[in-house]
Formats: C-alpha cells, structure tokens, sequence
C-alpha cells in the first residue's frame, strides 16, 4: 500500500488552512442540516427517479417466476433448502500430518423435485498438483488431496468413482434410486489426507500445532438460483476465495494425543472426560466470568496435569445450523477463557476462548478484545445478539473466519507510515463475520458483497467506537478504499460489484467488489437514510433470511419495502454501475449574501462529502453533504452557502471515500505552468499582489503525465503572507499553527528559491499517533513573504534532502504582480 493515500486529504484538513486561510484559526465546522445552505441539482433530473428495476440475471428471475423467492423481498412461499445431519470421527496424531475422517450424512431433499444425483464437494482437492487454481502455488502448498477410501448408500459399499480430469474438487455420485420430495439419504464416507506443511486457511502452523478445516465429504448447496438445483462449479483455488456450503447440524469428535487441547466449531460435550479435574472446573468458571480465566499454560499441559491420560483423548463437539466446522490443536498454547452477555433482553452469555503460543503477545488480551467484538456486533452493528454460544480466536496463520472459532494470524498487519491495523482489530473483523456470512448463509462464493461487504462496513464502525474517527479513518483508507484510486486503481476496478464473483478473477473479486465498494456503499446508504431507518432495514433483512441463502435482489427489495422509498437509484448507482469515486469543484461563484459552489460528480457515486470553506477575515466552515444530493441530479449539484463573509477558498473532502483525482478538490484552482508537471501548489495573495507555484518535478524527458511525482508519501504546500514579516517569523508563524516545537538554531541558511535567499527548518510534527518529518523554507520578494511546506514519512524527506531538493526549488515560479 502506498502511504501517500494517507496524506491525500492533509492539505485540505491540516496543511491546506496554511493554503486557504493563512494560518487563520478555523471555526468549528458546521453541519450541512444548518440554514445557511441549500443544495440545488444543476443537471436535469432523471424521469421518474428511483422507478428504474434493478437489472436481474435470468437465473435470478427464474427463481422469483417459481416463488421461491418474494418482489417482497421476503422468501417466497416455494423457498426451500436441502438439509443435512452429519456424524463425523476425525483422529489426528501430531507430528504425523496424515487426517482420518469417517462420517455418516443423512441427507434430506426439501425440494419439490426427485434428486437422482448428489454432488460430493472435496475441497481439499485444491492442493493437488494439477488442481485449477488463479495463482501460483509452492510444493508446500501441494498435496495428495482427498481420497475416499470407501463409500456407501444406505449401507451398501458403491464404488467410487472421481470427477474426469486431474485435480475436480467435486464428484456427481449416481444413487441407486432418485431420492424423492421428502425422502432422505444415509451416505458414508472414509477418507483420509496429509495436511499440508503451507498453511493457507488451514495446515501445518508448526510440528505439533495443526489447524484443519474443509476436512471432510459435503453435498455441495442445493440452490434455486443455481443449473440443475446444485453448485457444481470448481472451487478453483485463491487466498481469499470463499465457499458457500448449505446449514447443517453436526456432531463430530476429535482424537488427538494426550497433553494436546483442541479448540473446535460448537460446544464441547465432554468436558469432564477430556480435562482434568481442575482444569474441566477452570473451563465452567469461564462459562460465566465477566474476567479471564487463564485454563491452561504450556508447561502444564506439558507436563501431563491438563488433559486426561490415556495414550489419545477423544473430544466430542455439537454444533446446530452452521455451513462450516473446523478445529485446531496444540500441545504448546495458551489457553484463555471467559465469557460475555451477548443479549443483554435474556442475559444469555457466550463463551470467549483465545488459544495462543507464549510468542504471540498481542493475544493475551485476546479474549477481552474478542468480548468487546461481539458485544458490539450484537448491541450495535449489526446489532443482532450473536447467534452461538462460543467463539474462539485461534493463532493459525491466517486471518479467516470460519463459524465459532477464527484463524487469526496472531500479529498486527504494519499498513507503513506508523499505521498498525492491531490483532484487535482484525480479530473483530473475523469475529464479525458470526452474522454476514454464516448467520445469514450468504453464497459468498458468488456475493462476497454480502459478506466482505457488510462485515467491512461493520469493522469501520466498530473502529471508530474502538480507536476514534481519526485512526479508524487513517486505516480505513489505508487498507480499504485507497485500493479504489490510482496508483492501485487496476482496468478491472471499475467493473459492477453485481458482477457474480465466481465469473471473475484477481482483485475485482478479492478485494474491489468484496470490501472496499460494497463496505462505502452501506456506509453512505447509512448516511443517505439515518441509523434508524437503516438499521429498521437491516434487522428486517437479518429476520426475514437468517438461516437461508439470501441474494442481492431479495436485500434490496427488502430495503425498499421496509423503508417505504424507492432506492433503486442509490442500489443501481452502487452496485450496477461502472462507478469511481471522484468528485471535482466545479466553480465558486459570490453573490451578495450567498456563495454558490458547483460540483460535478466525474466519478460517479452517490457518496457524501464535506465542503470546506475558507472565509477571508480568517474563519472556515464544513458543510456536510448527504448523497441524497446526487438522486435527481446524478452528474453535478450546486451547493448555496448563505453568508455574507467573503469566500477565500473551497476545498472538497470524501473522507474515506477517497477521491481518484484530489487536485480538481480545490478552488482557487491550481492552474500548471506546465501542461504535463501537475501543480503541487498555487497560492495567490489576497490583494491579488503576489502568487506562488510550484510544479512537481518530472521523473524523464518522455512528456508523459505519468513522469511527475513527489516521493512516496510526501505532501507540499504554500503560503503566502503579507509584507513586514523576516522570512524566521514566517517559519515560526507556520510551525506553531502545526505545534511544532523548535529552536531558533535550527532556522538555517538554504539554496537559494526563485533566485532569492531562504531560511530553512527541519522539524517533526506529530498527526494522530504518526510523527511525520516536516520541512519549511520561507524566503522574501518586493511583494510578500512566501513559505514551501513539505510534509512526510521521514524516510522519504530524507532522501528528498539528500537528492531532489535542488531540483524541487528550481520549480518554484514567484510572481509578484
């Protein structure tokens, strides 16, 4: 990621005040609900806005055509889904790598129809060599896949027979008599695998730390919307490609050594069996402790004083309407408990587990973090009391979710620049996704807008509970939205976020179309209809599809019958559009008593926005944009800000939803002294008596656009103040105005600018938690005195120190008038 997204916005809401008002104190900002503006479209409206039908795949319409689906966004009086009970004995014997699975299904056929065939999904068969897969992969990674050593029907032994080719990660079994509407099936599995040595979700952590999921036999999902009633597309393999699998209730047990604790989707049945007496009487105590009960440390468990004593124990678990079971085990972790109220109406508490090695030091408050997630997402957003019993936070590698328990890498994600996204954060992150996708059964396979989507919406909100809005937003950007502008904008970003996932690769269905779209379009519909009415809606959607599989179709009808508006403009200019981010200041026009800013919608999102504006006796205004601006008018909008102050300078602002191109977010505008050297800054006096530019310097002498840059990270401004001040006070005017401390010492002779003498001052300044290296020359002609502001990690202005400054002030263009 590149650290200058997080400056991007620096100038307009630290640096540029420098720029619009200078140095002025800023009044607080003003909300936009306040009198004093009016919005106006200035592009003709659409006919009958919002009456536009939402485009909808023929497979789609067939569902809704049979009823199984609602125009209500209800399910239908049709819905139905198959269901499954599975019995599963898993043995795992550390630091053999070889899983034993048996498993019994029975199946159930819900639907209407006879099923003469079942589809068997293996996917574990990823891992074999000549599996599909979107990226390269290193032998680690390989395998043998899964092979069933035996199969049978209603027990009888039937020969098994793998899907053609080199790698399927499905097989069609034929039964011996279609199951009919109603009817179930008894099918048995034997199968084994090696886990892999590369960890990817699930696999080797270390010799004696395995974490295992995907282990066993499944009937891929059943679906209306789906050819022939069932999934039988590959799983072709990505990090970060998801499945989708159909609810089902579970009973499964683990054989592992002795001295090893296994932590597991579902509640353990025995306990007592399975634990020590002290250690089985720590675990209850967890069971209703508002602390952290230590249940175990390493050298315990080591020597011999944890688990029972027999040469293998054997750990049973039930788990009831969930997609997905998995587990870990360790001879060497830490094991933590204890327990919050997760719905405060019945008081009903979950269990919060947290296993660990001594090494992963952020997960000591693993279990008070974990309880601050789900309290959240069960009182807050979603606001739905999380649905199961326990949740656990296992070190595993990797950060993925799966139901009650979450693989988490174990250590912060270091974004640069200072920026840490914590275990903390990203533990709430997995553990968020208890409600979008497994509570809701969401296919993510396909709409990972469902999943990814509300879940980053979730995390962004429970970031600014948890850290404040100015670090949620610094990593908001970072991780999320910076990925949506240029540099990292990619000729598939623009693509629908409707687009099914499974019909593409890369980052549109990794990232673009998973996280970051989907996560800023909840977030402005949020702020387009209000927390209540948004939430009215969500909760209707979570009631009406909880434990089914809901589409994008039946959450937006959903939203439009409980809020009693037509949204399909907002939903067709989110997540049907090739839409951007990019906003661009059109003009500013003064009139008596009111200013008129135009703003055109270049990109094209419904997303909100600030205006700033900077008045000329010194103060400065926020007037905040709600996206209902863009419903009638989707191209452009004329704010009215109703003031009789005379306007210096506007500024735009997205905030998290950051803009493609920021330099058109100002006026004055910035006007190149060279068509293909973008200005970094313009500054005209008040009184029209002096201007200063600078350019930025190119990278070759090809003339191409994409030749200039300032280094990584690196942000510049100018100011330009009134004669009768020594270019020392124009430095200490500037640095105090960013609480800058300094000596007078470190005011120094520099190179000469614009062919006039320079004072120089190399300082830190510290914005939000990050101390950024901050350099200041000022310098004097006949008209004013002028200042250059460089602002960045201190990397980066050290290396512009030692190598481009020169060349950078020979930029600088001084025009007194």
């Amino acid at each position: 990621m590149n650290i200058r997204k997080l400056y991007l916005v620096i100038v307009a809401l630290l640096v540029a005040p420098l720029v619009l008002s200078a140095c002025a104190t800023p009044m607080p900002a003003a909300p936009i609900q306040a009198p004093s503006t009016t919005v106006t479209p200035t592009a003709p409206a659409a006919a009958a806005a919002g009456a536009e039908p939402l485009y909808m795949p023929r497979n789609v319409k067939n569902a809704y055509a049979l009823g199984s689906r609602s125009p209500d966004g209800k399910p239908g009086p049709n819905y139905w889904q198959n269901t499954a009970v599975h019995d599963i004995n898993v043995t795992v014997l550390p630091p053999n790598r070889t899983i034993s699975v048996t498993e019994q299904i029975t199946y159930t056929n819900n639907s209407r129809d006879y099923l003469a065939i079942l589809p068997v999904r293996l996917y574990l068969n990823a891992r074999l060599p000549g599996a599909q897969r979107e990226h390269n992969v290193s032998p680690d990674f390989l395998t043998g896949g899964m092979p069933i050593d035996e199969f049978q029907v209603n027990g009888v032994v039937q020969p098994w027979q793998p899907q053609g080719g080199s790698g399927a990660t499905y097989t069609v079994i034929n039964l011996p008599l279609p199951l009919a509407p109603g009817d179930s099936v008894n099918l048995s599995f034997r199968s084994h695998y090696d886990l892999a040595l590369e960890a990817q979700n699930e696999g080797v952590i270390d010799p004696t730390t395995f974490f295992v999921a995907y282990f066993f036999p499944r009937i891929s999902p059943s679906n209306d919307t789906d050819k022939d009633g069932f999934d039988v597309e590959e799983f072709t393999y990505r990090a970060g490609r998801e499945r989708f699998n159909d609810f089902a209730d579970f009973t499964f047990s683990v054989t592992a050594p002795r001295n090893f604790a296994v932590w597991a989707t579902g509640d353990l049945q025995n306990p007592q069996e399975v634990l020590q007496p002290a250690y089985a009487k720590r675990l209850k105590e967890s069971m209703t402790s508002d602390k952290v009960v230590n249940v175990a440390q390493p050298e315990e468990l080591k020597k011999g004083l944890v688990t029972a004593q027999s040469d293998t124990v054997t750990w049973k678990w039930k788990a009831k309407n969930v997609p997905e079971v998995a587990f870990g085990l360790s001879d060497h972790y830490v094991w933590d408990a204890g327990s919050v109220i997760v719905d405060p109406a019945t008081k009903r508490r979950a269990s919060v587990q947290a296993a660990y090695p001594t090494e992963a030091t952020e997960f000591k408050t693993m279990v008070e973090d974990s309880k601050s997630a789900l309290v959240f997402g069960s009182t807050q957003w979603p606001g739905v009391p999380y649905p199961y019993s326990t949740a656990t936070a296992f070190v595993g590698g990797a950060d993925e979710e799966f139901p009650m328990i979450i693989n988490d890498a174990g250590e912060g994600e270091d974004l640069g620049g200072g920026l840490i996204a914590s275990t903390r954060f990203i533990g709430a992150h997995e553990l968020l996704h208890a409600w979008f996708p497994f509570y809701m059964g969401i296919d993510e396979r396909r709409y990972p807008m469902l999943d990814e989507g509300w879940t980053t919406a979730f995390e962004y909100l429970y970031n600014l509970e948890d850290i404040g809005k100015d670090k949620a937003d610094a990593i908001f950007k970072q991780m999320r939205s910076s990925r949506l502008v240029p540099p990292s904008a990619n000729p598939g970003t623009d693509i629908p976020v409707i687009t099914p996932a499974d019909s593409t690769r890369g980052t549109v269905a990794g990232s673009n179309n998973s996280y970051e779209k989907p996560a800023l379009a909840y977030l402005a519909l949020k702020e387009l209809m209000g927390d209540k009415a948004f939430k009215a809606s969500l909760h209707e959607f979570i009631t009406r599809w909880n434990g089914k599989h809901p589409l994008p179709w039946d959450m937006f009808n959903t939203f439009n019958a409980t809020s009693g508006e037509n949204l399909n403009w907002f939903f067709n200019n989110w997540f049907f559009s090739n839409n951007y981010p990019d906003l661009a200041l059109a003009g500013v026009r003064q009139g008596k008593g009111e200013t008129e800013v135009q703003v055109n919608n270049v990109g094209g999102f419904a997303m909100p926005f600030d205006v700033i504006v900077a008045y000329a006796d010194g103060t400065q205004e926020t007037f905040r944009q709600n996206p209902a601006i863009w419903k009638d008018s989707p191209d452009s909008a004329t704010i009215k800000v109703k003031t009789p102050k005379e306007v210096k300078a506007v500024a735009l602002d997205g905030g998290i939803f950051m803009d493609a191109a920021p330099t058109d977010n100002v006026w004055p505008p910035q006007p190149a002294t060279d068509p293909y050297a973008p200005v970094i800054d313009h500054l005209a006096n008040a009184d029209g008596t002096a201007a200063i530019t600078m350019t930025l310097l190119p990278k070759s002498t090809q003339g191409s656009p994409g030749q200039y840059t300032l280094p990584s990270g690196v942000t510049a401004a100018l100011v330009v103040l009134p004669s009768g001040k020594t270019p020392e006070q124009v430095i200490k005017d500037n640095a105090t105005s960013l609480k800058v401390s300094f000596e007078d010492s470190q005011i120094v002779d520099a190179e000469p600018i614009a062919g006039l003498p320079s004072k120089l001052l190399r300082s830190t300044v510290t914005l939000g938690q990050t101390t950024f290296a901050y350099d200041i020359y000022a310098f004097s002609s006949n008209a004013a005195n002028f200042a250059i502001i460089l602002l960045g990690p201190p990397a980066a202005i050290e290396k512009l120190r030692s190598a481009d400054y020169p060349k950078m002030l020979k930029t600088v263009v001084v025009e007194p008038k």
